[in-house]
């Protein structure tokens, strides 16, 4: 397997992780009756934008290519929607598009927040 390829494996791998241990915390929360069923929706979203944004950061470390923070949120965002699809009655095609969104917006918070690599730093230190 290639580097690039490793790092986005391990990106989408980090963003599933996240994902699903933020799921876990906010159906404990929904059982306990702490958070209100019809704002579980919100937080999912929310959690698939940061759990995609700390894969996408991941991915695109050490300046990595431009596509690679963007093809990890995809992996990221497949691997959701393929599992709920398979898991659950209850996601539909507007679910996977909310998602999609979400996914997308934390990948391009990464991207636009990515580090430039070695030269971009001693670029910044000799100014």
């Amino acid at each position: 397997m290639k580097k690039e390829h490793r790092r986005i494996a391990l990106g989408a791998a980090l963003s599933l992780a996240c994902y699903l241990g933020a799921a876990a915390l906010l159906a404990l929360l929904l059982t306990q009756g702490t958070v209100r069923e019809g704002a579980a929706q919100p937080w999912i979203l929310a959690f698939a934008a940061v759990s995609a944004f700390a894969g996408s950061k991941l991915a695109s470390h050490g300046g990595a290519e431009r596509w690679m923070p963007a093809a990890s949120a995809a992996a990221f965002w497949g691997v959701v929607t393929l599992l709920g699809f398979l898991t659950s009655d209850a996601l539909s095609w507007q679910r996977a598009g909310e998602l999609a969104l979400a996914v997308s917006l934390g990948a391009a918070v990464a991207c636009v927040r990515r580090e430039k690599g070695r030269r971009s730093r001693a670029r910044r230190s000799r100014r």
